[in-house]
């Protein structure tokens, strides 16, 4: 009891092909947010 299991998801499509990979991009921005995100799982 007191586990807990989170899986983050995030899809990221383009209109136009990037010079970075979507999955790159998405990893980077979730890195970027995870503090926030973080906080917002505190009990």
């Amino acid at each position: 009891m007191g586990k807990r299991r989170l899986i983050f998801v995030r899809l990221t499509q383009d209109d136009r092909r990037q010079k970075l990979s979507p999955g790159i991009r998405a990893r980077d921005a979730f890195i970027g947010k995870w503090p926030e995100l973080a906080r917002s799982l505190q009990p």
